[in-house]
């Protein structure tokens, strides 16, 4: 799996990078370039089809590992203790470590932004924005313990979002301005799709009373920073979530007969290769596949109104390799 996602992520950095890319000479079925700026099609459905095919890999993977721990027998003496500290301590706590640091400086951006409203303020919440929406990416895939629990990764992104709920609630939040619901932690008793990244997403972009230092606008900021205050606590949350010392680390650590949550090392190893046949899934089903129809809500992906689809599965993509 490990080797085919490395071969996934070549090919997508060569079809879908800024400049037109020429395809493998012998990849007859694909097109010889792609157009500056965004990946073509077919390239996108063949990345899909990659993708696919090592989840089935995985998932093969992960049926032979369970029979082995379901009889009792030591799957080939891999020393699965050290591999999951080697995930946690390498991969899961620095990568939640990166997006609880990225996720505080989306306040400050908005606050400049409303103070000022200048090129330079709103340049800086839209990096802010793509930094925090791509470390998200990187730990999107690890939809157990802290990040699964109370909800969190809903409301961190409420996404996809088929119904348009968030824009919906965020109309009707915004045509009422009712000033309580943008007070300390009131936002975090409101609708999950209220709450995270994507609400935000349509503050930034909406044209009609953009972020800015102007009256009319001001509720809008006030609500912006409630999010972007929102989204770094609940950031912050998942990380110790993990790190403290009775956490996720802690306990999949510390797997053992007497552990309620993992009985042995191997079922902590089962649930990191669960994850990544989950981020495998998703980008294959969820990001890529909308794109390659073209039609629906979800067809421009996560994050489409900041055109940040590439930035964020690419993100996604990177993170599971390693």
């Amino acid at each position: 799996v490990r080797h085919g996602l490395s071969s996934v992520l070549t090919q997508q950095a060569r079809l879908c990078q800024a400049a037109p890319a020429v395809l493998d000479a012998d990849d007859s079925d694909a097109p010889s370039v792609v157009s500056t700026g965004r990946c073509g099609e077919r390239s996108l459905t063949k990345l899909r089809r990659t993708l696919r095919t090592w989840l089935v890999s995985g998932m093969t993977g992960l049926l032979i590992l369970q029979t082995q721990m379901a009889a009792g027998a030591p799957p080939d003496k891999i020393d699965h203790a050290a591999i999951n500290a080697r995930v946690i301590d390498k991969h899961v706590v620095p990568r939640l470590e990166a997006l609880a640091r990225t996720a505080t400086t989306l306040g400050p951006a908005i606050v400049g932004l409303c103070m000022a409203g200048t090129q330079d303020d709103a340049a800086k919440v839209r990096g802010a924005f793509r930094d925090t929406a791509t470390a998200l990416a990187s730990v999107d895939f690890y939809r157990f313990g802290p990040l699964a629990e109370q909800g969190r990764r809903e409301k961190l992104a409420f996404w996809p979002d088929p119904r348009g709920v968030v824009a919906r609630q965020l109309r009707q939040m915004t045509a009422a301005a009712d000033a309580s619901v943008v007070e300390a932690d009131a936002i975090a008793r409101q609708s999950a799709a209220l709450q995270g990244l994507p609400a935000l997403e349509q503050l930034i972009v909406d044209e009609t009373t953009p972020l800015s230092p102007a009256a009319e606008a001001q509720f809008r900021c006030k609500l912006a920073q409630a999010i972007a205050g929102n989204v770094a606590a609940l950031s912050q949350d998942v990380l110790r979530g993990w790190t403290a010392p009775d956490g996720m680390r802690a306990r999949m650590l510390g797997a053992g007969p007497d552990n309620p949550m993992y009985k042995s090392h191997s079922e902590a190893s089962a649930e990191f290769v669960k994850s990544l046949l989950t981020g495998l899934q998703v980008v294959a089903e969820l990001q890529l596949k909308p794109r390659i129809a073209g039609k629906g809500p979800g067809s421009k992906g996560p994050y489409g109104k900041l055109g940040l689809e590439r930035d964020v599965y690419t993100a996604a993509v990177e993170s599971l390799r390693e």
